[in-house]
């Protein structure tokens, strides 16, 4: 069967690691078996991607550094033999501008990733920033819709409380737009990106048979494909 593997993603939370961010000794175990195989594993993840996801394997103690990381749901691309960090289907600035002019006067946080969680800018310092700065060392710049804007983005990540959730959803709904569309993540989150950057565009895909032959791809064109094409759980479409 490993024979037949070529390249092998996974999710990180709830699918690499319990909710206690811990790799299970199965999990490390067949890890370890595939890359002896000479599987090409990487990690997918929602997250924006720097070196704190690259440098995963350090954390849960695998013997082997990943030969490649997505993250922002398929919109950042690291690729170990470049070594470089490439980004996909970004929102573009005034689109970022025009998104946050109906977002901002609401309840609510607003937060971009300027350079994975080197440089995140947020409206307001809250819980969820404070308790991101501390999980993920983030640095953290508060402003404005100004600042917000300033460059493309991967996604515009909104927090609420429950109280706000209706408002949120009914904001989002009142501004359709091709150019965004709008994807519950989590409770309490809302992530607006580009339609081809989101984990129900790409689970819709996985389950409707789009299939490539990646052994007539070169590898950085495989690392692209899995980046648009990675099998990651839907969230639901606002």
């Amino acid at each position: 069967m490993i024979k037949n593997i070529r390249i092998f993603a996974a999710d990180i939370d709830g699918t690499l690691v319990n909710k206690c961010k811990l790799m299970h000794p199965g999990t490390r175990a067949a890890w370890i078996r595939l890359h002896q195989e000479g599987v090409r594993i990487g990690v997918a993840s929602g997250r924006p991607l720097d070196h704190r996801t690259v440098e995963k394997n350090r954390e849960w103690e695998l013997p082997f550094e990943f030969d490649f990381a997505i993250g922002m749901n398929g919109g950042d691309l690291w690729d170990k033999e470049t070594g470089e960090y490439e980004h996909f289907y970004l929102l573009e600035a005034e689109t970022v501008r025009e998104i946050l002019s109906f977002i901002a006067p609401l309840d609510v946080n607003a937060i971009v990733y300027e350079n994975g969680y080197d440089l995140v800018r947020a409206l307001r310092m809250d819980d969820f920033m404070r308790g991101s700065i501390a999980r993920n060392h983030s640095i953290v710049e508060i402003g404005g819709v100004d600042e917000l804007s300033r460059k493309p983005t991967g996604k515009i990540e909104v927090q609420y409380k429950p109280e706000v959730m209706e408002q949120v959803l009914s904001a989002v709904s009142a501004h359709p737009s091709e150019k965004w569309t709008a994807v519950r993540t989590f409770p309490g989150t809302v992530e607006l990106s580009i339609p081809v950057s989101t984990k129900a565009w790409h689970w819709r895909n996985m389950r409707s048979g789009t299939i490539f032959r990646w052994q007539r791809r070169s590898p950085s064109v495989i690392w692209k494909m899995i980046s648009r094409f990675c099998s990651m759980q839907a969230g639901a479409s606002v």
